[in-house]
């Protein structure tokens, strides 16, 4: 009501009837708000999202992250070394499964095989040494 009382002086009867005018003044002002709140909440996301961060401890991320390193890398050396060496090679010398088979010079079906049986007992010695004593993790 307070526009209507301020820009009263700009109304034209030859353009629109009054209930026109004061319906379109009404809608405006309804855009202007659901605009002005959609803005505010966008405007708190942004800022909330770049103020916030997480409490990590990263000492103790990192020490628990060096401990099942080393139980892994303790693990690894338990299962035979034909698999051992074809992990090695996939995973800390980033060999695609084919350079593995060329650099152990077998076929690729071999590679394969000690990969994924090397893979199966580094994670039942892991589970097992878990449930039991922690002796690797």
């Amino acid at each position: 009501m307070l526009e209507v009382w301020q820009n009263g002086a700009k109304y034209d009867f030859r353009r629109a009837q009054v209930s026109t005018w004061l319906g379109v003044i009404a809608r405006r002002r309804a855009i202007d708000r659901v605009r002005a709140t959609q803005s505010s909440r966008n405007r708190d996301f942004r800022i909330g999202i770049r103020d916030w961060y997480e409490q990590v401890d990263d000492v103790a991320l990192s020490v628990e992250t060096r401990l099942r390193l080393d139980g892994a890398l303790r693990a690894l050396h338990d299962i035979p070394v034909p698999q051992r060496r074809a992990i090695e090679l996939y995973y800390f010398n980033e060999y695609s499964r084919s350079e593995v088979a060329r650099a152990l010079n077998v076929p690729l079906s071999t590679s394969n095989w000690r990969i994924n049986e090397g893979l199966t007992r580094l994670r039942a010695l892991l589970c097992a040494d878990q449930n039991e004593g922690q002796e690797y993790v």
